[in-house]
This record gives C-alpha cells, structure tokens and sequence, in this order.
C-alpha cells in the first residue's frame, strides 16, 4: 500500500490466470496489461508500480505503462533481473538477478 492509497496485487481473469492490478482512491480497480501469470507487488505514492510476470520483473508507470525491467537497465551491464521486491517514493527499485553467473540483489536507481 502507498502513502496516496494505492494498493497493488493480483487477481484471476476468467481464464483463472492472474493479472496484475493496481487499486487507487482516485481511479478504483486497474488492470496493468502486464503478462501473463502477473502479480503486482509494490506501489509508491506516484503509482509507480513493479511487479513479475512470466516475463521477468516489470515496472507499470501512468505514463509509460508496462516496461521489462531487463530492457530498461543497460545491456552491457552484465545484469539479467530475476524479480522485484518494492519501489519506494524516488522510484529506486530493489531487485535480484544473476551477474557473472552468481545471484545478487540490486538496487535500481532511475537517470531521468
């Protein structure tokens, strides 16, 4: 839950898939077209959003919708991101994921 009101999870579609959803005061019941197998996990008061899907890890924004948290980090990092596990209000993303063969959690720190 986020300091706006936001609440975050998941839910079953009517094939008993989960789906990721993000309830808030001001705009009730979202379904965040995540992939398949979805679960929203933390929201900040932005509503900004992160969660998994059979995907990977995703982060939803209002603006830029669903985006693959692997194609958002820079290629040759080495990096390849595994889950999520919260957001907090300056959109820093605290993540796990494999480098050089061993797994590590991250935090991912936004540039723009």
């Amino acid at each position: 839950m986020s300091a706006s009101g936001g609440v975050v999870g998941s839910s079953a579609d009517d094939d008993s898939s989960s789906v990721a959803f993000l309830w808030t005061p001001a705009h009730g019941m979202q379904t965040l077209n995540a992939g398949p197998m979805s679960g929203a996990l933390a929201v900040n008061a932005s509503e900004q959003t992160v969660g998994n899907d059979i995907l990977g890890p995703f982060l939803w924004t209002p603006s830029q919708h669903v985006q693959n948290l692997n194609l958002l980090i820079p290629p040759q990092s080495g990096w390849v991101l595994s889950g999520v596990g919260g957001i907090n209000r300056s959109g820093q993303i605290a993540a796990t994921g494999q480098i050089n063969g061993e797994s590590h959690a991250a935090l991912l720190t936004p540039t723009n």
